[in-house]
């Protein structure tokens, strides 16, 4: 069944979006030194966490449409999952932190409303 492939589908291409995050994750928010907090990796540290949230959102919806269009399919039940995904999507596009277009995702806003703080960062790396 077609729907049952677009579940899947989209189901593997979160869990690799998780992983992504994950990894981003591990590197800024883990990784960071102890010392001399940089309020610009604080902010991009709870963008990853906003995204991951979303992205386990998500997942638990897509394995539900999956569930839907399996043996016994339920369309009612796939239609709403599918409508969560789309809302869990808007949400993502809508995001303060994120820049969203189909080629390319930035976080320009991330840095927005540092001030001197940043700026200061920026001096104490080079």
């Amino acid at each position: 069944m077609a729907l049952e492939k677009a579940f899947h589908e989209l189901s593997h291409q979160l869990r690799k979006l998780r992983d992504t995050f994950l990894g981003v994750r591990l590197t800024v928010v883990e990784d960071k030194p102890p010392r001399n907090e940089v309020v610009l990796v604080d902010r991009f540290g709870d963008a990853i966490e906003d995204a991951l949230g979303w992205v386990e959102e998500e997942l638990t919806a897509s394995a539900d449409g999956e569930q839907a269009v399996g043996n016994a399919p339920d369309m009612y039940r796939a239609r709403r999952a599918l409508t969560a995904c789309q809302e869990h999507l808007n949400r993502w596009r809508n995001s303060s932190h994120v820049s969203w277009s189909p080629t390319n995702v930035s976080t320009s806003s991330l840095g927005s409303g540092a001030g001197a703080e940043a700026s200061g960062a920026a001096e104490r790396t080079r």
